[in-house]
């Protein structure tokens, strides 16, 4: 068996599993009770959440346990990196639609509430998020100047 063989084999096994997951939850729509708004997600979105969560760390930890010397499984690593990055931007914006603060119409009446109206948020604060999101893309640098190393290194030795 061929070290490519291998690679697409564990790439396939993912994947494989997710859709096992969405298969035992098919049809089912997640919902999200948020104060008098209702949002509905459909299953395959959640299905394809985690298999760009669980592929993202799986192949992160697959790659610096090789220390960055399978080419593959560093092509794969990038473009986990950049779906995740790209989920997490989604997820920033749903922490920012689900967040309660001052621009929200309360009823009853401000006059009946406390006059102080504390900024809750869904998920966790957007700073803390930003700063994930800073996280993932300097990790997503260092893999892709790691994976071009590796290429660079590849080509003068031919």
């Amino acid at each position: 068996m061929t070290r490519y063989l291998k690679e697409a084999i564990s790439f396939s096994l993912l994947p494989v599993a997710v859709a096992m997951l969405f298969y035992v939850f098919n049809g089912q729509k997640y919902v999200i009770n948020f104060y008098d708004t209702y949002y509905v997600i459909n299953s395959i979105y959640v299905a394809f959440s985690i298999l760009i969560a669980a592929g993202y760390l799986c192949y992160t930890i697959r790659c610096i346990f090789l220390k960055f010397r399978d080419k593959a499984s560093n092509l794969i690593l990038l473009l986990y990196n950049i779906l995740f990055i790209i989920l997490w931007v989604v997820l920033i914006t749903l922490n920012e639609r689900l967040s309660i603060d001052g621009g929200w119409t309360i009823s009853p009446p401000l006059s009946a509430a406390p006059q102080k109206i504390e900024t809750a948020y869904f998920i966790m604060q957007p700073v803390y998020m930003f700063v994930f999101l800073a996280v993932f893309v300097i990790g997503l640098a260092y893999s892709a100047y790691k994976t071009g190393k590796k290429f660079n290194r590849i080509n003068n030795e031919i």
